[in-house]
């Protein structure tokens, strides 16, 4: 039994030692959520102040992880033999019969759908490789586990960075080149080496509340093709008094520079739309919440899946990944408004192996199964993510927006992620961010994106090979 802290009070200490039996009876894992701290209290016969006090020691002695406004997760498992007088009642999470270590995953992302995403995909890989036991972490912060884990799943930009702690990834039993979704497929043939494979994506979403503009006479995708068309269905329909306080926000958008490359910023000149930049530049710097509500206003960013959960807000620029939290009674899902020439933002989760993965070969399999049929067929059921097979991709339920978002054309230079969010273009686009937070000009923010030239960095670089 582990040992709490000598200066623990014996009302905690007894609740400590209670946690970690609970944990070892329930037959929890590594990456499993607990109970809400009321039901815990409940079943452990101790107050919710008291479990205030103590989960918090827990979790410094790295068995639990507390994720604000998420939950409680369990993080290193009780020794065995935690449990009492019934004697052991954890299994070491091990191999069978070999005693080795087990082998360690590591996702970069949370959340409770993502997490049972990741189950899923767990039991299906232990189903087939039996020999096998997984002990598995998530974080979106991308800390701590990283450094333990024999596979990391992570963001292409992540990825990109700690090329030089992957190993090359083995040619057999990865799946063609041709199989992957474009423009995935042109990336990884113009690739020199191989440490890290995509292994789902996303893109941005317009989600738009048909249940509320529709009862107002106002449901009008053809009038939200630019940012602004949003913006305007918005400021109408909360001119009346009435509406205004209902506590319903107009415009969820997380990132106030996405938009402009929704207008093309960086790929074609935006002097013909600069009127239409001028006019958004200003309501970014104007419209007040809950006219406008952004990552910077709500400094959080699981704000928007709240949003999507409660349908209170007319319009949801979020992304793929939320799209189980959107009811689609409530919620029509559009591409994001973009003008010709203009580019949704996406993104990819990589799948590499460390370099001194306690056992390479297992850690292989593992990548291997996260890129298979089974795999992909798993992320494509998710209805968030998608799985970038070409063939699982179809069956996704979201397929027919990201097949008009590969129609309309996708900036493919934002696989090479590094260069692009190092860009001076991405530099320029930020700037946006403090004519709302900082009180900037918007006509200086606005001179800038216009004076910029369009494809005099990474994307001239990469034209011939499109």
């Amino acid at each position: 039994m582990a040992t709490p802290r000598a200066w623990m009070t014996r009302r905690q200490r007894d609740a400590y030692e209670a946690i970690l039996e609970h944990v070892a009876r329930s037959g929890l894992r590594v990456g499993d959520q607990l109970e809400s701290y009321a039901e815990l209290a409940r079943r452990l016969g101790v107050s919710v102040t008291l479990l205030q006090r103590v989960v918090p020691k827990l979790a410094r002695d790295g068995y639990l992880s507390v994720v604000r406004r998420v939950g409680t997760f369990v993080e290193r498992l009780p020794p065995a033999g935690t449990g009492g007088a019934g004697g052991p009642l954890l299994r070491v999470p091990a191999r069978a019969s070999s005693g080795a270590a087990p082998l360690r995953v590591f996702a970069a992302e949370s959340g409770r759908w993502a997490r049972s995403l990741w189950r899923r995909l767990v039991s299906a890989f232990e189903e087939e490789r039996p020999g096998i036991r997984v002990q598995f972490s998530m974080s979106a912060e991308e800390t701590g586990p990283i450094a333990g884990a024999d596979v990391v799943v992570v963001d292409s930009h992540r990825a990109q960075q700690m090329a030089g702690s992957l190993v090359e990834l083995p040619s057999e039993g990865w799946p063609a080149v041709s199989g992957l979704l474009e423009p995935l497929a042109d990336h990884a043939r113009r690739s020199r080496e191989r440490r890290h494979w995509p292994v789902m994506l996303g893109g941005t979403l317009l989600y738009a509340n048909r249940r509320l503009l529709a009862s107002a006479g106002m449901f009008d995708p053809e009038a939200w093709r630019t940012p602004m068309g949003v913006a305007e269905a918005s400021d109408r329909y909360l001119a009346g008094e009435r509406r205004a306080r209902a506590g319903l926000v107009g415009w969820a958008l997380q990132d106030v520079w996405a938009p402009l490359f929704f207008l093309g910023f960086g790929r074609v000149r935006l002097d013909p739309v600069a009127e239409e930049l001028e006019r958004y530049a200003r309501f970014v710097a104007e419209a007040p919440p809950p006219r406008l509500v952004t990552l910077a206003d709500a400094n959080d960013g699981m704000y928007q899946v709240e949003l999507l959960r409660q349908g209170r807000a007319l319009f949801v620029m979020g992304y793929f990944w939320q799209h189980p939290f959107a009811d689609p009674d409530t919620w029509a899902v559009l591409p994001p408004p973009m003008r010709e020439g203009g580019v949704p933002l996406w993104n990819t989760m990589d799948v590499g192996v460390r370099r001194g993965a306690s056992c390479p070969g297992e850690a292989a399999a593992f990548a291997r199964f996260l890129v298979g049929p089974r795999a992909q067929a798993i992320v494509a059921e998710s209805r968030g993510l998608v799985p970038v097979d070409r063939a699982a991709a179809r069956k996704h339920v979201l397929w027919p927006i990201l097949d008009a978002q590969m129609r309309h054309g996708w900036l493919r230079e934002t696989l090479d992620q590094e260069a692009f969010v190092s860009s001076r273009a991405m530099r320029i686009a930020r700037s946006l961010e403090e004519v709302r937070t900082r009180g900037a000009e918007p006509s200086e923010c606005v001179r800038r994106l216009l004076a910029y030239e369009p494809g005099s960095e990474f994307t001239v670089a990469r034209r011939g090979s499109r």
